[in-house]
């Protein structure tokens, strides 16, 4: 079970590497503030700045994937969960 609760945990810490680096994203395209690219201008060594650079693309493809779902589906999810509870569910 040891093994079991380290891979776990090596997963939990990833997946709050994805939800981190997808908010710097959301806040990048929101507000304007690219906290990546202020980061990323701090380190000195070519090495980590390469691999903190690919942390805030995972969250820019995260973000990029959310946006492209939610245009295809999320007007056609909202048409079907009006018409199963025949409330409105536009906006106001």
């Amino acid at each position: 079970t040891k093994h079991i609760h380290g891979i776990m945990g090596l997963l939990s810490l990833l997946f709050d590497g994805v939800i981190i680096s997808s908010a710097c994203a959301g806040i990048r395209r929101v507000a304007g503030v690219n906290i990546g690219h202020m980061a990323t201008n701090r380190v000195k060594n070519e090495a980590l700045r390469g691999v903190l650079a690919g942390f805030f693309r995972v969250g820019e493809v995260c973000v990029d994937v959310g946006t492209q779902f939610a245009r295809k589906y999320g007007s056609k999810a909202l048409e079907e969960g009006t018409k199963r509870t025949g409330r409105g569910g536009g906006r106001s």
